[in-house]
């Protein structure tokens, strides 16, 4: 399931965000999902590494390589496997077209938060 999307950029037919399944990711037990897929804005970034954790989530989450960040420390402990796409990389897509290359690194995480 696509934790935060639209129905133009969701990965999956369901989804958490504009008419998906719950229009508020934030509002949605992540905890009854048993796979989440996790590319939240980046100004929500702390909040979904805090709720990922505390519902005790096992997700793939992208996110930038913003090493000095607060929810960056917090997330390591729980990352199982990891890919590294470096500045310029092609990863993102918008109404199945690729978007402009990311300014920065990006990871593509899979985390367990589970007990």
């Amino acid at each position: 399931m696509d934790g935060f999307a639209k129905k133009e950029n969701s990965r999956f037919p369901v989804f958490f965000g504009p008419n998906g399944v719950v229009k508020d990711s934030f509002a949605a037990d992540w905890s009854e999902v048993e796979l989440l897929w996790l590319n939240p804005p980046y100004s929500k970034l702390e909040q979904a590494v805090k709720k990922a954790i505390e519902e005790e989530v096992q997700a793939v989450m992208v996110v930038p390589d913003w090493r000095s960040e607060s929810w960056w420390q917090k997330i390591q402990p729980y990352v199982t496997k990891k890919y590294y796409y470096k500045k310029g990389s092609d990863i993102f897509e918008l109404k199945e077209r690729e978007v402009e290359g990311v300014r920065w690194g990006v990871w593509a995480y899979l985390v367990d938060c589970r007990s």
